[in-house]
């Protein structure tokens, strides 16, 4: 994995915007995703560097990689799992190579066929490349946004990144918050379902898009590929179509080991993970020698609690041999830590569940594993919420399927009972609870324009699967993920998403994936006789999820009690007060709701990212003005 980052001028030369040097000091930024190596590359208007972390063919100097004619140079972040055949593809057809790198068929596989290759790429990336012949820079990212990519432009450059750390340290760029992504943020928690940011000025290239740039100043960016419509009606198979699931699931495991440097997994003990451990045990020696003696599982747990689930855990450790690492963060370790969370995400995240990811991958990086599998896409492509449960029942409502209702409902009641009235009062109790506690002003402001829910966009199903893979829930995690791993130098792996497996899901009708009370009713079939069975027929789900809602009212009750009475810099959205009532209330009760714990953890990262990133405005008072004097923007030091 790497970083990269570049800037291509319109009307300036280089020379005069000093942008080899704000390119080299964009890439110091981003050492952390990059420390085994680096490139620089100038040619007329346009300079492009990369931070490389060497997974394959770990000789330095190889970067930029160029075709044979050297008119194609590639910044590279990523990895391309299908990279052999590809190269096998590509050698017939009378290219030649200079490593042994998964980035050579993204350059020889442009030359070959244009944009048109990115859908032959099997993996994740975010790249630039710069074609000296055309004088034209390529960006492209793929098809879910595994790998991040931002920009700034201006009449006068475009300015890319893996991170918007680096965008910030442009003289040019304006550090001012974008105050639709706050309003969306505060009241229903919605991160990363545009091209915005919460920086005003900076954007970021959606996934599946690609984006081309020319000195004369013409920026285009287009879609190369689009996630298929989930099916709604039955068009397969179940046995077939499980046979299919299945193959497709180890085949993407399998390339996914594709490494010079160790192999582990991340190990939630859910469904998902579990499957991925299974599958790689099930492997020949040959297919996982990247994994070593023995497999290496990282796992977040919390003894006592009711989301800990050390106990599948420790069946699946059993059953594949798997050496099992466990880290158990504490309430108070996530407030030491909490600073340092928010300046490595650099955008406010959903919940304090993101800290056990960084947690997780801080163990990875302290055992030397720099390659983990995960287990995110599985929920979203699948069926896997329980929510998903009580919408489906709604759809059979809608088609008057009444006595499928009546099946559904009963199957599934020890799962959806506790949800249904939630179904029906979650709009009021968001706005009972935030615009009582937002600031009138910008509420007034900003009201007008706030999206749809997800809920009510998807007329069905099916239709909020999609949105939930491209919009509403994983590109917001595997924005945490991203920036957890990298930040301690860990490329993570996701087999879950690869594009031949989502398509195929997408194509199979709802009730191959719930059924009879059963989420992810495919996949479980797929993974009989692999997966443990006590794992493999889990009712319930727990999502990767820290005791946060006791955390708040019990350990961590008088820090944030201090946080919510200071002058804080978050009141020019919320009513400072209405939110320490709110909070005093169910500290008072020793009891704090769902929802009302998510919005404070809202209002108490977002403070904390104001005060990170975002100098205060003029006249703003002298208490705050001094707090940001001591503690605006420490450089960021990567973890050793």
């Amino acid at each position: 994995m790497c970083g990269i980052a570049g800037i291509i001028s319109f009307r300036s030369s280089l020379e005069e915007i000093r942008a080899t040097e704000l390119v080299r000091n964009m890439c110091s930024l981003q050492k952390h995703r990059g420390p085994d190596d680096d490139a620089l590359y100038s040619d007329n208007n346009v300079s492009i560097g990369m931070t490389r972390l060497a997974i394959l063919d770990l000789r330095k100097g190889l970067y930029p990689l160029s075709n044979e004619n050297k008119n194609l140079y590639l910044f590279y972040n990523g990895e391309v799992y299908n990279y052999p055949e590809l190269l096998s593809e590509l050698t017939a057809s009378g290219h030649h190579y200079s490593s042994m790198t998964d980035g050579e068929v993204i350059v020889h596989g442009f030359e070959q066929w244009g944009p048109g290759c990115f859908t032959k790429l099997n993996g994740m990336w975010a790249f630039a490349i710069w074609d000296s012949k055309e004088q034209k820079l390529v960006l492209a990212r793929d098809h879910f946004g595994i790998k991040p990519l931002y920009y700034y432009i201006d009449e006068n450059l475009l300015a890319f990144s893996s991170e918007i750390r680096a965008l910030l340290s442009l003289p040019f760029i304006r550090r001012r918050p974008n105050e639709n992504c706050i309003f969306n943020y505060l009241v229903d928690g919605r991160l990363d379902h545009t091209e915005e940011t919460f920086f005003a000025s900076i954007n970021q290239l959606l996934p599946g898009y690609c984006a081309t740039a020319k000195p004369d100043g013409s920026f285009e960016k287009f879609r190369y590929w689009e996630m298929p419509r989930v099916c709604e009606t039955l068009n397969d198979d179940m046995g077939e179509a499980t046979k299919r699931v299945r193959e497709l699931f180890i085949d993407a495991v399998r390339i996914r080991l594709r490494s010079d440097v160790p192999v582990g997994t991340c190990l939630s003990g859910g469904l998902d993970s579990s499957a991925i451990v299974s599958v790689v045990n099930e492997l020949n020696e040959e297919d996982k020698k990247s994994v070593g003696r023995r497999l290496q599982g990282f796992s977040a747990c919390f003894p006592g609690e009711s989301v800990d689930e050390t106990r599948f855990i420790n069946t699946e450790v059993q059953a594949t041999k798997t050496d099992g690492h466990i880290v158990s963060p504490t309430a108070l370790e996530l407030w030491r830590d909490l600073t340092e969370l928010v300046r490595t995400q650099e955008e406010p995240v959903g919940g304090s569940s993101q800290y056990a990811g960084w947690r997780v991958m801080q163990m990875a990086k302290a055992h030397h594993v720099p390659v983990l599998l995960n287990g995110q896409g599985a929920d979203e492509i699948f069926a896997g919420y329980l929510e998903y449960l009580g919408f489906y029942i709604k759809d059979l409502l809608r088609r008057r399927k009444i006595i499928a209702v009546f099946k559904e409902t009963f199957s599934s009641l020890d799962l959806t009972a506790r949800m249904f009235p939630l179904l029906f009062t979650y709009n009021r109790k968001i706005n009972r609870i935030i615009w009582r506690c937002l600031n009138p002003e910008f509420s007034a402001k900003l009201a007008k324009d706030l999206s749809i829910r997800r809920v009510d966009l998807a007329s069905s199903l099916p239709q909020m699967l999609r949105s939930d893979v491209t919009q509403y829930i994983l590109p917001s995690l595997l924005r945490y993920e991203d920036r957890n791993s990298m930040h301690f130098s860990i490329e993570v792996r996701l087999p879950f998403l690869d594009p031949r497996l989502v398509e195929y899901a997408a194509s199979l009708p709802v009730s191959f994936k719930i059924r009879h009370g059963w989420t992810k009713r495919i996949f479980r079939e797929a993974m009989r006789g692999i997966l443990p069975e006590e794992i493999r027929s889990r009712r319930g789900k727990i999502r990767f999820e820290t005791p946060q809602r006791r955390w708040f009212i019990a350990e961590l009750a008088d820090k944030i009690e201090e946080l919510l009475s200071t002058d804080m810099r978050a009141s020019k959205y919320v009513e400072r007060s209405e939110v320490l009532e709110l909070f005093r209330s169910a500290r008072k009760k020793k009891k704090l709701s769902r929802l009302d714990a998510e919005f404070l953890w809202r209002c108490i990262n977002l403070e904390i990212w104001l005060r990170e990133f975002i100098p205060p405005e003029p006249g703003t008072s002298a208490v705050l003005q001094e707090r940001h004097e001591r503690d605006k923007l420490v450089p960021f030091i990567p973890p050793s």
